[in-house]
């Protein structure tokens, strides 16, 4: 019998409480998170901004820069910037290589 890889559980951030929700066979589970780390849900900026939330200002290089930077057009990287007044100030200097990315 062989190995089966185990299907991670999504995890969704929420406003509401921390929870597991089961439906069907599938378990989803939804984390609370504050109004600050949900703004912008929904968007590529929202996107970003969840992506160096989960790596941690340890983890994110040149290469991560590069990767954020060329999967957003000029008015998102102008979007990220304006909406950066909300975030973690070690994203700050993060955000401004990535809106000047070339």
């Amino acid at each position: 019998m062989g190995h089966e890889e185990i299907p991670p559980k999504p995890t969704y951030m929420a406003d509401g409480t921390t929870r597991t929700e089961a439906i069907g066979k599938q378990v989803i589970h939804f984390r609370k998170a504050s109004a600050k780390t949900l703004a912008d849900a929904g968007q590529k900026t929202g996107a970003v901004f969840q992506a160096l939330r989960y790596m941690g200002k340890d983890r994110i290089d040149d290469r991560v820069i590069a990767m954020l930077a060329t999967a957003l057009d000029g008015n998102d990287r102008n979007l990220l910037a304006k909406q950066s007044k909300h975030v973690p100030a070690y994203m700050h200097t993060v955000v401004q290589q990535i809106v000047i990315y070339a």
